[in-house]
């Protein structure tokens, strides 16, 4: 039975009741260096307005779905007509993970709210006014939440996705001449960056089991002994590789003219 989210409400319960919202902590007493805390302070938080039961864990995760769904029909509805807002709204409720995810005790919610935000702020930089502020405020505030909530893995998250999209549509050029990425990081970090120094300075090792054990052997180590809180995955590196291989190669079997149709013009134009 998968313990995810007993593990995370009780994680949220600890911190509430020892008052600590800089490091989650275990019952054993042992700091949980396996995630960031931002999906644990919005449970905390939720525990501290309704109580600590199962409801108030949930919550929270229903009301960033919530916002995520705000946030793609408004995108939608800034470059498409109303039909096409309808249709991506309810494709978006529709979907089976994003409907368990909205009510499960998790972190991926919250990381694709981060995500999210990434992907409309690129958008905005690429096709909305110079000088857009939100431009730089919305992907500066999706990789700060990304990194508060999974760490640096979730850069990947987004990057894959949009340096994808360039190499399909061909717009490096426009890329880096709209897209403010220096003062993006800079404001990411700004927000971000003092938490990771103050778990460090609060539970010292931290930083290198999260960014060197957790985002690194795990994945390239078979067997990885070093892991705090489970087992680590008994299968070769190369197995990574083939996963991803399965979905490029889905992508492949679509004709490459109408992959980038879809994704260029309906919006672009």
């Amino acid at each position: 039975m998968d313990t995810t989210e007993a593990r995370y409400a009780e994680n949220a319960r600890i911190m509430l009741e020892t008052g600590d919202w800089v490091t989650p902590w275990y019952p054993n007493g042992m700091p949980f260096w396996g995630k960031p805390p931002l999906s644990f302070w919005v449970t905390a938080l939720s525990f501290k307005l309704f109580g600590v039961n199962e409801l108030a864990a949930r919550l929270p995760q229903l009301g960033v779905a919530i916002g995520i769904g705000s946030v793609v029909w408004s995108f939608i509805r800034r470059h498409a007509p109303m039909r096409a807002a309808l249709h991506g709204a309810a494709l978006l409720a529709g979907a089976t993970l994003f409907l368990v995810s909205s009510g499960a005790v998790m972190t991926d919610m919250t990381l694709a709210l981060g995500l999210t935000l990434v992907m409309v702020g690129f958008w905005r930089s690429i096709e909305g006014q110079r000088n857009d502020v939100t431009a730089v405020i919305l992907p500066a505030v999706g990789i700060a939440i990304g990194m508060l909530v999974k760490g640096p893995v979730s850069v990947v998250l987004w990057s894959v996705p949009i340096v994808g999209w360039m190499l399909l549509i061909g717009r490096w050029r426009q890329v880096q001449q709209r897209v403010p990425w220096l003062r993006i990081f800079l404001l990411a970090v700004f927000i971000a960056a003092p938490w990771y120094v103050w778990g460090e300075i609060r539970s010292p090792g931290f930083l290198r089991y999260f960014i060197l054990g957790e985002h690194w052997q795990r994945f390239v180590v078979p067997g990885w002994n070093g892991d705090l809180y489970g087992t680590a995955h008994q299968f070769p590196p190369r197995q990574h590789l083939d996963v991803r291989s399965d979905c490029f190669d889905a992508l492949a079997a679509s004709p490459r003219r109408d992959v980038a149709r879809s994704w260029g013009s309906p919006l672009a134009h």
